[in-house]
């Protein structure tokens, strides 16, 4: 799943908190609610979906990503979500220009010749908004 960039118009006075992007600005700037909301679905084909509450200065929105992960040899490979993050496409003299990344680790059982079954990234999906 591929989503089409959107583009935000925002002042230039950002800064981050260790969860959240916060905006100060007159214009509307996104800022990510954390903690967000899963849904998930076990074994034999794993499956988890997040939705990540975003808020604008008139409107919220929630992005919604999703990942596959693995079963077997005893193992459960859960898909992994990284922490959404802006992301500047560019700037002028009073906008900036920008979108929130969603990084989702799809994840797989491994068999190494000579080691033990493990857990590794199988894909990398990036979602835009």
């Amino acid at each position: 799943m591929r989503k089409i960039p959107a583009i935000a118009f925002c002042g230039v006075l950002l800064f981050t908190t260790g969860t959240s992007v916060v905006a100060q600005a007159q214009w509307a700037c996104p800022w990510i609610k954390w903690p967000h909301s899963e849904q998930t679905r076990g074994c034999p084909n794993l499956f988890k979906s997040q939705t990540t509450p975003m808020v604008w200065r008139y409107l919220d929105i929630e992005e919604q990503t999703s990942g596959r992960g693995q079963c077997g040899a005893g193992l459960q490979c859960w898909p992994q979500f990284e922490q959404p993050y802006k992301e500047v496409s560019h700037r002028d003299a009073t906008t900036e220009y920008s979108f929130v990344v969603h990084i989702v680790k799809e994840m797989a059982v491994y068999y190494p010749q000579f080691e033990e079954p493990g857990c590794g990234v199988h894909f990398l999906l990036t979602f835009r908004s």
